[in-house]
């Protein structure tokens, strides 16, 4: 555990969504997390997934506006929550489906990305953490962050 750096609130989570995932009533796992009512449980266990997909494709859209990677202000895609990894364990994650570039509302031309890549990791991670931070602000999730993570 300690090679993962995986934290107590991490752990408390993972084994909340494990049980919403089962079926367990939601006032049961609100009791189980302490916390004071049903409502602040279901907020912390289902925004998440919107932050997710709400922070992963504002950050597509404003590194793809940046000239230096598109350069385009209307790129199209779309993305799948997927709940369950290959080994069937609960472990929400999105995959998108991008077209090789994007159109410009400027000129009406196509700007193709990188033949390798449509937009960087290391990029898109770092306005991805900012979005993500901000949106858990505004829900009024994001003091239960440990600060390690």
């Amino acid at each position: 555990m300690q090679k993962k750096r995986i934290s107590p609130h991490v752990l408390r989570y993972s084994a909340a969504m494990e049980l919403l995932q089962s079926g367990v009533d939601c006032a049961v796992i609100a009791l189980w997390l302490g916390h004071e009512s049903v409502d602040t449980t279901q907020i912390y266990l289902h925004a998440s997934h919107k932050i997710k997909e709400q922070a992963s494709s504002d950050s597509m859209k404003t590194l793809a506006k940046d000239p230096e990677y598109i350069g385009s202000d209307l790129s199209g895609f779309f993305g799948v929550l997927h709940t369950w990894g290959r080994q069937l364990q609960y472990h929400p994650h999105i995959h998108y489906i991008v077209p090789g570039g994007a159109l410009s509302s400027k000129n009406q031309l196509w700007h193709p990305s990188r033949i390798d890549f449509y937009l960087p990791v290391r990029a898109l991670s770092k306005i991805y953490k900012a979005k993500f931070q901000d949106l858990m602000k505004k829900a009024d999730l994001y003091h239960q962050i440990p600060a390690n993570v």
